[in-house]
Protein backbone atom coordinates (compact mmCIF):
# COMPACT_ATOMS: atom_id res chain seq x y z
CA UNK A 1 0.00 0.00 0.00
CA UNK A 2 1.22 3.62 -0.58
CA UNK A 3 1.36 5.58 1.34
CA UNK A 4 -0.27 9.15 0.96
CA UNK A 5 2.00 12.39 0.56
CA UNK A 6 0.25 14.41 3.38
CA UNK A 7 0.07 18.37 2.26
CA UNK A 8 0.35 21.36 4.56
CA UNK A 9 -3.89 21.74 4.76
CA UNK A 10 -3.49 18.38 6.00
CA UNK A 11 -1.23 18.15 8.63
CA UNK A 12 -2.85 21.54 10.32
CA UNK A 13 -6.35 20.39 9.72
CA UNK A 14 -7.07 18.90 13.24
CA UNK A 15 -4.82 16.47 14.62
CA UNK A 16 -4.04 17.24 18.42
CA UNK A 17 -0.59 17.76 19.79
CA UNK A 18 -1.08 14.28 22.02
CA UNK A 19 -1.30 12.51 18.70
CA UNK A 20 1.46 14.15 16.81
CA UNK A 21 3.97 13.46 19.61
CA UNK A 22 2.55 9.36 19.20
CA UNK A 23 2.91 9.67 15.74
CA UNK A 24 6.67 11.41 16.18
CA UNK A 25 7.67 8.73 18.70
CA UNK A 26 6.21 6.04 16.57
CA UNK A 27 8.08 6.69 13.66
CA UNK A 28 11.06 6.68 15.43
CA UNK A 29 11.02 3.89 17.67
CA UNK A 30 12.88 1.21 15.81
CA UNK A 31 15.72 3.93 15.07
CA UNK A 32 16.02 5.05 18.63
CA UNK A 33 17.22 3.05 21.79
CA UNK A 34 15.17 1.84 24.12
CA UNK A 35 15.78 4.33 27.10
CA UNK A 36 15.79 7.51 24.66
CA UNK A 37 12.18 6.45 23.72
CA UNK A 38 11.52 5.56 27.27
CA UNK A 39 12.19 9.54 28.06
CA UNK A 40 10.32 10.17 25.07
CA UNK A 41 6.90 8.65 26.84
CA UNK A 42 7.34 9.97 30.18
CA UNK A 43 8.26 13.12 28.71
CA UNK A 44 4.77 13.00 26.38
CA UNK A 45 2.78 11.84 29.66
CA UNK A 46 4.19 14.46 31.98
CA UNK A 47 4.55 17.90 29.78
CA UNK A 48 2.59 20.05 28.42
CA UNK A 49 -0.61 18.05 29.41
CA UNK A 50 -3.04 21.38 29.28
CA UNK A 51 -1.83 21.60 25.22
CA UNK A 52 -2.07 18.02 24.48
CA UNK A 53 -5.85 18.16 23.34
CA UNK A 54 -5.38 21.00 21.48
CA UNK A 55 -5.14 20.81 17.79
CA UNK A 56 -1.51 21.37 16.46
CA UNK A 57 -2.32 24.70 14.53
CA UNK A 58 -3.76 26.40 17.67
CA UNK A 59 -0.41 25.71 19.57
CA UNK A 60 1.41 29.08 19.95
CA UNK A 61 4.58 30.84 21.68
CA UNK A 62 2.15 32.06 24.67
CA UNK A 63 0.57 28.80 25.72
CA UNK A 64 3.61 27.44 25.50
CA UNK A 65 5.30 29.68 27.90
CA UNK A 66 3.09 29.18 30.08
CA UNK A 67 3.35 26.04 30.48
CA UNK A 68 7.38 26.25 30.97
CA UNK A 69 7.00 28.75 33.03
CA UNK A 70 4.85 26.49 35.14
CA UNK A 71 7.40 23.74 34.97
CA UNK A 72 9.68 26.52 36.40
CA UNK A 73 7.51 27.26 39.23
CA UNK A 74 7.52 23.99 39.96
CA UNK A 75 10.65 23.46 40.60
CA UNK A 76 11.46 21.51 37.55
CA UNK A 77 15.44 21.44 36.19
CA UNK A 78 16.39 23.97 33.40
CA UNK A 79 17.43 20.62 31.74
CA UNK A 80 14.42 18.67 32.28
CA UNK A 81 11.98 21.80 30.77
CA UNK A 82 14.77 22.13 27.82
CA UNK A 83 14.43 18.67 27.12
CA UNK A 84 11.04 18.90 27.34
CA UNK A 85 10.99 21.54 24.95
CA UNK A 86 13.53 20.34 22.78
CA UNK A 87 11.25 17.53 22.14
CA UNK A 88 8.29 19.57 21.35
CA UNK A 89 9.50 21.63 19.07
CA UNK A 90 10.38 18.43 17.33
CA UNK A 91 6.73 17.14 17.28
CA UNK A 92 6.33 20.84 16.20
CA UNK A 93 8.52 20.44 13.22
CA UNK A 94 7.64 17.09 12.02
CA UNK A 95 4.00 18.07 12.17
CA UNK A 96 3.37 21.49 10.85
CA UNK A 97 7.16 23.34 10.44
CA UNK A 98 5.42 26.43 9.71
CA UNK A 99 4.93 27.44 13.53
CA UNK A 100 7.64 29.31 14.96
CA UNK A 101 7.98 29.87 18.53
CA UNK A 102 9.71 32.68 20.49
CA UNK A 103 9.81 31.07 23.99
CA UNK A 104 12.36 32.11 26.86
CA UNK A 105 13.58 29.05 28.88
CA UNK A 106 15.13 29.11 31.96
CA UNK A 107 19.05 29.13 32.68
CA UNK A 108 21.01 25.99 32.36
CA UNK A 109 23.16 25.06 35.45
CA UNK A 110 26.26 23.56 34.86
CA UNK A 111 25.73 19.98 36.35
CA UNK A 112 26.83 19.25 39.61
CA UNK A 113 28.85 15.99 39.66
CA UNK A 114 29.94 14.16 42.58
CA UNK A 115 33.08 14.24 43.08
CA UNK A 116 35.05 11.09 44.19
CA UNK A 117 38.43 11.61 46.40
CA UNK A 118 41.59 9.30 46.02
CA UNK A 119 40.85 8.44 49.53
CA UNK A 120 37.04 7.79 48.99
CA UNK A 121 37.99 5.43 45.57
CA UNK A 122 40.44 3.53 47.71
CA UNK A 123 37.69 2.80 50.40
CA UNK A 124 34.93 1.78 47.44
CA UNK A 125 37.79 -0.99 46.28
CA UNK A 126 38.48 -2.35 49.50
CA UNK A 127 35.21 -1.89 50.72
CA UNK A 128 33.59 -4.08 47.76
CA UNK A 129 35.65 -7.10 48.19
CA UNK A 130 34.55 -10.13 47.50
CA UNK A 131 30.54 -8.25 47.36
CA UNK A 132 28.47 -9.52 44.23
CA UNK A 133 28.56 -5.41 43.24
CA UNK A 134 32.64 -5.84 43.38
CA UNK A 135 33.05 -6.31 39.92
CA UNK A 136 30.84 -3.80 38.38
CA UNK A 137 32.75 -1.16 40.46
CA UNK A 138 35.84 -2.09 39.26
CA UNK A 139 34.40 -1.83 35.80
CA UNK A 140 33.35 1.70 35.89
CA UNK A 141 35.54 3.13 38.30
CA UNK A 142 38.62 1.12 37.10
CA UNK A 143 37.87 1.16 33.43
CA UNK A 144 35.57 4.13 32.71
CA UNK A 145 32.26 1.91 31.96
CA UNK A 146 28.91 2.93 31.61
CA UNK A 147 26.59 0.67 33.66
CA UNK A 148 24.81 -0.50 30.65
CA UNK A 149 28.05 -1.57 28.99
CA UNK A 150 29.07 -3.65 31.77
CA UNK A 151 25.64 -5.16 31.91
CA UNK A 152 26.57 -5.81 28.07
CA UNK A 153 29.54 -7.85 27.68
CA UNK A 154 29.97 -11.50 27.56
CA UNK A 155 32.60 -13.84 28.31
CA UNK A 156 33.32 -14.28 24.79
CA UNK A 157 34.05 -10.57 24.36
CA UNK A 158 37.15 -11.67 25.89
CA UNK A 159 40.45 -12.26 23.66
CA UNK A 160 43.52 -12.95 26.34
CA UNK A 161 43.49 -9.86 28.35
CA UNK A 162 41.67 -7.91 26.15
CA UNK A 163 37.76 -6.66 26.18
CA UNK A 164 35.64 -5.73 23.17
CA UNK A 165 32.87 -2.82 24.52
CA UNK A 166 30.16 -3.68 21.50
CA UNK A 167 27.30 -4.18 23.19
CA UNK A 168 25.10 -2.27 25.81
CA UNK A 169 22.19 -2.98 27.93
CA UNK A 170 18.69 -0.87 28.60
CA UNK A 171 15.36 -1.11 30.58
CA UNK A 172 12.84 -0.23 28.42
CA UNK A 173 9.23 1.22 29.87
CA UNK A 174 8.27 -2.02 31.06
CA UNK A 175 11.17 -2.95 32.74
CA UNK A 176 12.60 -5.91 30.19
CA UNK A 177 16.11 -5.86 29.70
CA UNK A 178 17.38 -4.65 25.76
CA UNK A 179 20.50 -4.88 23.89
CA UNK A 180 21.73 -2.24 21.79
CA UNK A 181 24.62 -0.60 21.01
CA UNK A 182 27.08 1.47 23.41
CA UNK A 183 25.51 5.17 23.44
CA UNK A 184 28.17 6.32 20.93
CA UNK A 185 30.06 4.88 17.87
CA UNK A 186 33.38 5.57 19.61
CA UNK A 187 31.57 3.30 22.57
CA UNK A 188 32.86 0.38 20.46
CA UNK A 189 36.17 -0.11 21.78
CA UNK A 190 39.19 -2.34 23.17
CA UNK A 191 39.63 -2.19 26.65
CA UNK A 192 43.08 -4.01 28.54
CA UNK A 193 41.46 -5.74 31.45
CA UNK A 194 44.03 -6.11 34.48
CA UNK A 195 45.00 -9.22 35.78
CA UNK A 196 42.65 -8.45 39.54
CA UNK A 197 39.61 -7.94 37.21
CA UNK A 198 40.82 -10.80 35.10
CA UNK A 199 40.42 -12.72 37.91
CA UNK A 200 37.21 -11.63 38.99
CA UNK A 201 35.67 -12.69 35.66
CA UNK A 202 37.05 -15.99 35.56
CA UNK A 203 37.89 -18.39 33.08
CA UNK A 204 35.35 -17.80 29.95
CA UNK A 205 35.62 -21.08 28.57
CA UNK A 206 32.29 -22.75 27.31
CA UNK A 207 30.68 -19.06 28.40
CA UNK A 208 31.60 -17.36 25.79
CA UNK A 209 27.59 -16.37 25.41
CA UNK A 210 27.15 -15.51 29.10
CA UNK A 211 27.15 -12.14 29.94
CA UNK A 212 29.87 -11.50 32.64
CA UNK A 213 28.08 -9.50 35.06
CA UNK A 214 24.06 -11.87 36.16
CA UNK A 215 23.17 -8.08 37.78
CA UNK A 216 20.15 -5.87 36.87
CA UNK A 217 20.80 -2.52 36.33
CA UNK A 218 18.23 -2.32 39.32
CA UNK A 219 20.86 -4.40 41.38
CA UNK A 220 24.17 -3.41 40.57
CA UNK A 221 22.54 0.52 41.87
CA UNK A 222 21.08 -0.74 44.61
CA UNK A 223 24.18 -2.68 46.10
CA UNK A 224 26.21 0.10 45.04
CA UNK A 225 23.90 2.62 47.15
CA UNK A 226 24.27 -0.34 50.02
CA UNK A 227 28.06 -0.08 49.80
CA UNK A 228 28.44 3.49 50.08
CA UNK A 229 26.34 3.61 52.93
CA UNK A 230 28.03 0.93 54.91
CA UNK A 231 31.34 2.71 54.00
CA UNK A 232 30.30 6.32 55.06
CA UNK A 233 30.45 7.71 51.26
CA UNK A 234 28.15 10.62 51.11
CA UNK A 235 25.31 8.89 48.31
CA UNK A 236 26.46 9.56 44.44
CA UNK A 237 25.83 7.78 41.50
CA UNK A 238 27.21 4.33 39.60
CA UNK A 239 28.03 7.06 36.93
CA UNK A 240 29.86 9.01 38.91
CA UNK A 241 32.36 5.80 39.15
CA UNK A 242 32.82 7.16 35.81
CA UNK A 243 33.65 10.50 36.05
CA UNK A 244 36.02 9.63 38.74
CA UNK A 245 38.10 7.31 36.23
CA UNK A 246 38.15 10.90 34.27
CA UNK A 247 39.45 12.66 37.02
CA UNK A 248 42.15 10.22 37.07
CA UNK A 249 43.67 9.81 33.96
CA UNK A 250 43.60 14.51 34.32
CA UNK A 251 45.07 13.94 37.39
CA UNK A 252 47.87 11.40 35.65
CA UNK A 253 48.02 13.94 32.63
CA UNK A 254 46.53 11.09 30.14
CA UNK A 255 46.38 12.50 26.98
CA UNK A 256 42.73 13.70 26.19
CA UNK A 257 42.76 11.47 22.90
CA UNK A 258 43.51 8.42 24.53
CA UNK A 259 41.18 9.21 27.50
CA UNK A 260 39.00 9.54 24.59
CA UNK A 261 39.55 6.11 23.23
CA UNK A 262 39.60 4.41 26.02
CA UNK A 263 35.95 5.73 27.46
CA UNK A 264 34.65 5.94 24.04
CA UNK A 265 33.51 9.46 24.02
CA UNK A 266 32.87 10.97 20.91
CA UNK A 267 34.88 13.78 21.44
CA UNK A 268 37.59 15.07 24.06
CA UNK A 269 35.03 17.67 24.62
CA UNK A 270 33.18 15.30 26.84
CA UNK A 271 36.47 14.83 28.53
CA UNK A 272 37.45 18.08 29.29
CA UNK A 273 34.05 19.37 29.83
CA UNK A 274 31.67 17.33 31.52
CA UNK A 275 33.62 14.38 32.94
CA UNK A 276 36.94 15.67 34.33
CA UNK A 277 36.58 17.20 37.30
CA UNK A 278 39.54 18.44 39.03
CA UNK A 279 39.85 16.14 42.55
CA UNK A 280 40.66 19.00 45.73
CA UNK A 281 43.83 18.18 46.68
CA UNK A 282 45.14 18.42 43.64
CA UNK A 283 43.40 22.25 43.72
CA UNK A 284 44.55 22.42 46.43
CA UNK A 285 48.20 22.02 45.29
CA UNK A 286 47.28 24.52 42.68
CA UNK A 287 46.41 27.18 44.80
CA UNK A 288 49.67 26.71 47.22
CA UNK A 289 51.40 26.97 44.13
CA UNK A 290 49.85 30.34 42.83
CA UNK A 291 49.99 32.09 46.30
CA UNK A 292 53.49 30.65 46.75
CA UNK A 293 54.58 32.74 43.32
CA UNK A 294 52.54 35.65 44.15
CA UNK A 295 53.93 35.83 48.00
CA UNK A 296 57.37 35.88 46.49
CA UNK A 297 56.45 38.93 44.72
CA UNK A 298 54.88 41.22 47.28
CA UNK A 299 57.62 39.86 49.78
CA UNK A 300 60.42 41.29 46.76
CA UNK A 301 59.49 44.55 48.20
Amino acid sequence: MRLKAIGKAERMSGRTLEAAYRSYIDARADVLSPSTVAGYNRLARNTFAPLMPMKVSAINSRAVQAEVSRMHREGKSPKYIANAYGLLTAVLHMEAPEITLNVRLPQRQAPEQRQLSPEEMARLIEGARGDPVELPVLMGLWLGMRMSEVRGVRYGDISGNILHIQTAIVDNEAGQAIEKQPKTLAGNRYVPLPDYILGLIGDPHGREDEHIVQLSGQAIYKRFVRLCERLGIPPCRFHDLRHANAAVMVRLGIDSKYAQQRNGWSSDQMYKQTYAYTMQDQQNAVAVTINDYFKRLVEKD
